[in-house]
Formats: structure tokens, C-alpha cells, sequence
């Protein structure tokens, strides 16, 4: 039972409240004392007992009313706090005077105890390079920004002092707030590169052969050029190598080669301001566009050694060489150096922490709490060998979002076409029970039929597959692969 007591401000009228409740033999089990209020909280008692309590309690003088309530004011105040922890998609948590973990949001509790494996209690032995003891020593009384690392990874931290008053009613150190900020585009160039690093997924070894090599390509100013599928994130590995770059004090600059008019688009780049440049998609060029990148790089000459230059393809360029479709001069300038992003088929290790870590911004950009993921969707996810990459998997991931009870991702709510579950490969029996031609053609077939749900443009499957347009279209008639045929795939 809990009873709202309006009175006066007056000392003495909590002591006499108790007072009565020693003389019935009542059990008090919470006592809350705000301005002209006071709540008493007390196990059920008999109505008869009731009836003698409540005209005692309003004969105190001072007393003006008693009133049944449902709730302490702390009660619904703690359950309004117990609802932002667990809703928020901010990673924060709060610690006493002396750095001990108080509470922490649901989302920092899931992030980073899948990231240490291991309670989370001894907060000054997770968070590195920030002296977090020293800083709560000084009783600190402005906010501030640091940065520090957590397993390896680099973060940025909003610590906000907190400060009460006392029993005595002076303000009091109580602790502090810290903050995980999200993103990296608050850093400090000296950091900036370690935390776009901590947001490239590498368990697997060929994800951690990119980072590495990326890192020792950043070093000097010879152009790169990023091979790899639609949706591996080269555009993530350029920001890593642009942010470790000696020109990482300029921006990085990003143009998109798809326009009809691609001299308009590089005229509009101001290259003054430019320590990076990146054209995306060389591959899609046409001969006549080639030969309009390559002059205006060979007029820029001057102003492009300042620069680092980064180009991403789809597809390998040296067979588009070799047919004489892509302008050697062209590759040169732009290939110095060449490096291949794996496709996630490639790097399956690295699904189940992409899967996390997807998720987790899903919710974060529809501002719904954090969301789990069922262990039997992990595993099924792994398996799977994700012709359209991560941003198939990131596409699936959001879909499963809205279809779930916004609590945990089951299997139920991850869509994946049937006949993309299939075998990517048929038997050796099958291929050659007709001869080697027919097997050709037989893999042909199944391989186009693959491709073609993700690629349903001749262009862009040519491109992919380093051929021309006419002989894959070709093979697609002779295949009888077309639109009507196979069901196009969602794009990301």
C-alpha cells in the first residue's frame, strides 16, 4: 500500500508519521520526502486497521490531505529510466567518483560485451589510453571530449562530470557520463584513421590482408586502384588509406564516372582544396569518356602530385586491356598500384559481426531500440554465400528489422530468394555426362543464370564478366536468359 501525505514543509511531521506507524506494528518499506508531499510505502493491511490509520495520520498537524496511490514517484521515475536504457541506441553508461560501473545503456552492455567477451564491471581495465582515474580524481566540472580505445578499437568518448548535493548541501563529485560517440567524422586526423579501421570487419584473414596493405599503399602519393564486387566496400578501404595518407589534411574528394557528361563533373573539382580524388566505377567508361578523364588528368598534372589518386572497378581491367576496350594510358595513370577487396563469399567469417554491427545502425538511423540476433540466424547467414555482398546482407538485415517484434531477429524474419539457396555449382557428373562442349555450354548457362538476377543489365554483366557487350548478349538469347525468364533481384 502506498499513501500520498500533502502537508507542510515542517521537520518534525516524518517523524510523526512513523511514530504512528511503530504504534500499529506497520512495516515501512519505503519513504520518499519531496516539497509539501511525503510518501509512505507499507505492506497491505486489513481494512478495519486502515480505516483507524488514515484520520490519525490527518490529525498531524500540518497534515492537509492522505491519498491512496498506485506508484512512488522514485517507482515510475525508475521505470521511466529503466525504459530509456533499454530504448536508447546510444552507447553510454554512467560511473561513481572512484570509477566504479553504476549502470550502462543496453546497447553499450550488448556492443562491448560481445567485443571484450567478459563482464564489464572494472571499467579502468576496458577503457585504454584515457586515463579515466586521474580525470575523475581532479573532480573535473566542464565537460569533455577524449578519445580512447576499447579491445583494440578506437573510440570517442563525451565524458559529463556529475555533480549533487549533499547531506550537507553543498554540490558534491557523484561520477560520470560517458558517451561512445558514433561515426568518425568527429576525430582528430590523428585518430580519424583508427576508428574508420575499427568499422572494417576483419575476422577473416583476406579482410585483414586489405587493411594491411591498404596501410602500406596510403604511405606515399602513387595512385591506387580498388578491385572488387558491387557492395565489398572499397569506398571504405579509400577513406581508411585517405586518413593515412600524407595529404589527409585536405578532402577527399569522390567522383562518380556514371554520367553521360563525365568532363563537367571533373571541371566542378576544385582541386586546391583536394588531398584525395576518387573515381569510382573506370570500368563503366566508354572509349570516348576515357580519353576525356585521361586529358583532364594530363592537364591537372601539376596539381595532381599534390593529390593521392584512388580509382575502384568492378571487374579485373586487364582482360579490357588485352581486348583493347580500356585505354592503356588511362590504367597507368590511375593503376600504379592495384588492390583486390574480397567479395563476402570470400570472407565468411566476417558475417556474423557485419550482421551485428548492420543491425545495430539500422536501429540507430529508425531510432528503435536495439535489437538481438537469434543464433540460429547467425548460423544461417554464414552459410549463405551472398552473390550481392554486404549490401545484400545489409538489405536483408533491414527487411528483418521491420518484420521482427523489434526484440530479436528470428529465422522467420530473414527472406532470402529460394533460388538463390541452390548450389552455385552443379556436380562434375552433370557437367561432363555430354561431353566437354556441353559441359561448357552447361556452365555457361548456369553461371549467366546466376548472375544475370544481380547483373540484369548487358553492360553491367559484360563489365562484370570482362567481355563485350555484343557476346554477352549474345549468350543470353542463346540461353534464353532474359527478364521474363529469371526474377531480377532487389539492388542496394
Amino acid at each position: 500500500m502506498r499513501l500520498e501525505i500533502r502537508c507542510e514543509n515542517r521537520l518534525g511531521i516524518t517523524q510523526d508519521v512513523l511514530e504512528i506507524l511503530v504504534r500499529h506494528q506497520i512495516d515501512l518499506q519505503g519513504i520518499e520526502v519531496h516539497t509539501n508531499k511525503l510518501f509512505i510505502h507499507f505492506p497491505n493491511i486489513e481494512f478495519a486497521e486502515f480505516q483507524h490509520l488514515m484520520p490519525e495520520i490527518r490529525r498531524i498537524n500540518g497534515v492537509s490531505d492522505v491519498l491512496k496511490v498506485a506508484f512512488m514517484p522514485l517507482e515510475l521515475e525508475s521505470a521511466e529510466y529503466q525504459n530509456q536504457l533499454i530504448s536508447t541506441t546510444e552507447k553510454w553508461l554512467t560511473v561513481s567518483a572512484s570509477g566504479e560501473l553504476i549502470r550502462l545503456s543496453t546497447s553499450a552492455n550488448g556492443y562491448f560485451s560481445r567485443l571484450l567477451k567478459h563482464d564489464l564491471i572494472h571499467v579502468f581495465d576496458w577503457i585504454k589510453g584515457f586515463n579515466l582515474q586521474k580525470w575523475l580524481d581532479k573532480q573535473p566540472k566542464e565537460r569533455l571530449l577524449a578519445v580512447a580505445e576499447v579491445a583494440e578499437q578506437t573510440f570517442q568518448l563525451e565524458l559529463q562530470p556529475v555533480w549533487l548535493n549533499n547531506n550537507k548541501g553543498l554540490q558534491g563529485f557523484a561520477g560520470a557520463t560517458i558517451r561512445f560517440i558514433n561515426g568518425h567524422s568527429q576525430y582528430p586526423n590523428e585518430q580519424k584513421a583508427n576508428a574508420i579501421c575499427n568499422s572494417i570487419v576483419q575476422q577473416s584473414a583476406a579482410m585483414r590482408k586489405v587493411v594491411r596493405d591498404g596501410k602500406k599503399l596510403a604511405a606515399n602519393l602513387q595512385p591506387v586502384l580498388l578491385v572488387g564486387e558491387i557492395g565489398v566496400g572499397k569506398g571504405l578501404v579509400v577513406e581508411l588509406m585517405h586518413a593515412l595518407s600524407s595529404t589527409n589534411n585536405k578532402a577527399l574528394i569522390v567522383v562518380e564516372l556514371t554520367a553521360d557528361d563525365v568532363s563537367t563533373q571533373l571541371t566542378k573539382v576544385n582541386l586546391d582544396v583536394c588531398g584525395g580524388l576518387y573515381l569510382k566505377h573506370i570500368d563503366r567508361l566508354g572509349a570516348a569518356q576515357q580519353k576525356n578523364v585521361l586529358a583532364w588528368l594530363l592537364s591537372n598534372r601539376n596539381k595532381l602530385q599534390q593529390v593521392k589518386l584512388y580509382a575502384s572497378a568492378n571487374n579485373n581491367l586487364t582482360l579490357a586491356l588485352q581486348q583493347g576496350t580500356f585505354n592503356e594510358h588511362l590504367f597507368y595513370q590511375l593503376a600504379d598500384s592495384k588492390l583486390v577487396v574480397p567479395n563476402l563469399r570470400q570472407r565468411l567469417e566476417d558475417v556474423a559481426e557485419l550482421s551485428q554491427l548492420f543491425v545495430e545502425q539500422i536501429c540507430l538511423d529508425s531510432g528503435i531500440a536495439p535489437i538481438d540476433i537469434a543464433d540460429d540466424v547467425i548460423k544461417r547467414l554464414t552459410e549463405y554465400s551472398w552473390p550481392g555482398n554486404a549490401s545484400q546482407l545489409h538489405n536483408v538485415l533491414r527487411q528483418a528489422v521491420v518484420l521482427s517484434d523489434q526484440q530479436c531477429i528470428q529465422l522467420a524474419n530473414i527472406h532470402i530468394e529460394e533460388d538463390q539457396q541452390e548450389d552455385e555449382l552443379l556436380t562434375v557428373q552433370d557437367y561432363l555426362e555430354n561431353g566437354l562442349d556441353e559441359a561448357v555450354k552447361q556452365f555457361e548457362s548456369t553461371l549467366l543464370r546466376k548472375l544475370y538476377p544481380y547483373y540484369p543489365s548487358t553492360r553491367q554483366l559484360a563489365s562484370k564478366l570482362g567481355l563485350s557487350h555484343t557476346a554477352i548478349a549474345n549468350k543470353l538469347r542463346e540461353y534464353g536468359i532474359n527478364r521474363s525468364t529469371v526474377k531480377i533481384a532487389r539492388r542496394s
